[in-house]
């Protein structure tokens, strides 16, 4: 079982993902809006790498 705290993590997480399921289903990848998207996941995943680049390095 994760600790309290990973746990509230990967609650975020699964929050985040359905957030991005719930513009997915609004708004579904097409030929026209490829780029947009691309953009989109491009910055999200930036984001995500500094994220777990902080994280680890308090962890140690």
């Amino acid at each position: 079982m994760l600790p309290q705290s990973g746990m509230q993590g990967h609650a975020e997480a699964k929050e985040i993902d359905r957030i991005i399921q719930r513009m997915l289903d609004k708004d579904p990848i097409t030929k026209d809006n490829a780029l947009r998207w691309l953009t989109f996941a491009t910055i999200v995943e930036a984001s995500c790498k500094a994220i777990k680049k902080q994280a680890e390095d308090r962890v140690g």
